[in-house]
């Protein structure tokens, strides 16, 4: 199980995606608090993971230049 950081942008988006086709409901699974504590929206997933082995494997590939790649 991997558990990843949600922003309240994402979480709202969910709650909406809930009934668009049939009746549905949405339920969160954490307190009011928790959810006011979240951010408005998470960096994109670009700046957050590393990439390192992208760049790596660009390398092996014998790509010199990766900025203009």
């Amino acid at each position: 199980m991997c558990v990843v950081p949600c922003g309240k942008s994402s979480a709202n988006q969910r709650a909406g995606r809930a009934g668009r086709v049939t009746d549905g409901e949405c339920f969160r699974v954490y307190h009011e608090q928790g959810y006011n504590s979240m951010p408005d929206r998470l960096p994109p997933e670009i700046l957050r993971i590393d990439l390192t082995n992208v760049v790596l494997k660009l390398k092996g590939l014998g790509i010199a230049d990766i900025l203009t790649f």
